[in-house]
């Protein structure tokens, strides 16, 4: 699984200084899809990772329902929602390798 932390950003960077990502696009896999955020199933509680340098600009567009950061948390809580009655261990251990490569902070309901 390893550290991607360097490689994955949310969604789409609208500043060229930004890191470019990850360039799967809409192959990879759903642990990449979810960063910076992460999952815990047992609290159904969304977490993110607190060294990720998109996060005050993502924690504030949530403010704004048509951001890129809301849609992408829309998105991922369908993925997730998909997830919890297909294979809701994956998302247990999904969730346990984030606990061991991030510093995980819960990510607030109201920004």
């Amino acid at each position: 699984y390893g550290d991607h932390r360097d490689l994955h950003s949310f969604p789409t960077r609208r500043s060229s200084d930004l890191p470019s990502g990850c360039t799967l696009g809409d192959d990879k896999p759903f642990g990449c899809k979810l960063y910076p955020l992460s999952y815990d199933p047992q609290n159904r509680a969304l977490f993110y990772d607190r060294d990720c340098p998109l996060m005050p600009t993502y924690i504030r567009q949530l403010k704004d329902t048509r951001s890129e950061a809301s849609l992408h948390l829309a998105g991922m809580r369908k993925e997730i929602k998909a997830l919890e009655k297909s294979d809701p261990a994956f998302l247990e251990r999904n969730f346990n390798v984030d606990t061991e490569f991030f510093d995980l902070k819960r990510l607030p309901s109201k920004p």
